[in-house]
């Protein structure tokens, strides 16, 4: 209903505008001028409803009018300053609503500016928020990993047998992480060599020596070369152990172990599933191997 009222003002306007330039021959002297007075309406309707060049084309078509209305006026021989004034008005007309128009497009630009700005800030305010969100919810787990790293330090030394110590340090740290994770711990030395293990999900401990479940993969025996930490976000997008990409495991990370000085083997927690572990979890996994190599230095395994 709004769109009709506004097309039938618009084609009002410009009826009248046309219809003024017959008025002005046909009417008598004392009509001419209200029937040029009509026209600032179609002026101010045009530019305001159909833009500038609506109102500019209506304009035109007025001063047409006042020009057959001065050639009217001439040939009775009457006052013409009525008319200028009349075609003054006409022009005042026109500028104040371009002026009144130009002010407004102004505003609503500065408006359309002021809220683009207060949504980026507000955009950027939700951001923040989920960023805030995420570094606590981060900052729990990682203090909630140190806790347990303190728990296992002061609880290790309850236990006097050696498997005690590390199926409780294997149990305990395993139960930190989540999902199909598995945390294995290889000793080395030549004469004891073993390989020990605990399974998050089935909550065993295996201790294995038969040669062929001791055989260190490649990352491995880079662990153990370079007597520093790693971690494998993919195995299957690895480049640097090309041959171990046939086994199940697709994520790890992975620490040596000392007892002093002494390399002593190596502690690792592997994933089926790729890109589960984080810088952070190599971190605590380092202090892991740490407290491993406290107990084994203790138990003289160096030696």
């Amino acid at each position: 209903m709004k769109n009709v009222l506004i097309s039938l003002v618009k084609l009002s306007a410009f009826v009248l505008a046309v219809a003024a330039i017959p008025a002005v021959m046909k009417l008598d002297q004392k009509w001419i001028l209200p029937a040029l007075f009509t026209l600032n309406f179609s002026i101010a309707a045009s530019y305001v409803l159909s833009g500038f060049t609506a109102g500019m084309a209506v304009l035109v078509i007025s001063f047409v009018a006042y020009i057959f209305a001065f050639l009217r006026f001439t040939s009775l021989k009457a006052d013409l300053w009525t008319l200028i004034v009349d075609a003054v008005i006409a022009v005042v007309v026109f500028i104040i609503v371009k002026k009144y128009d130009e002010a407004s497009a102004y505003h609503k630009s500065s408006m359309n500016d002021e809220l683009k700005k207060l949504e980026g800030g507000h955009d950027a305010l939700i951001k923040q928020k989920i960023s805030l969100e995420a570094g606590l919810v981060s900052n729990r787990e990682k203090a909630e990993k140190y806790r347990k790293l303190d728990e296992i330090r002061a609880g290790i030394g309850r236990f006097e047998m050696f498997s005690e110590k590390m199926r409780y340090l294997l149990k305990s740290v395993i139960s930190v992480f989540h999902c199909d994770k598995k945390i294995t711990l290889f000793l080395i030395r030549e004469n004891k060599s073993i390989k020990i293990s605990a399974d998050k999900e089935n909550d065993v401990m295996i201790a294995e020596r038969d040669a062929e479940s001791l055989y260190l993969k490649n990352f491995d025996e880079w662990v153990i070369s370079s007597r520093k930490s790693i971690i494998i976000s993919d195995m299957h997008k690895e480049i640097r152990f090309k041959d171990d990409k046939s086994t199940e495991i697709r994520s790890l990370i992975s620490v040596p172990v000392f007892a002093g000085s002494e390399l002593v083997g190596l502690l690792k927690i592997t994933s089926d599933s790729p890109a589960v572990f984080s810088q952070e979890d190599l971190r605590f996994l380092d202090m892991v191997g740490a407290v491993a190599g406290k107990v084994l230095e203790v138990e003289e395994y160096a030696k």
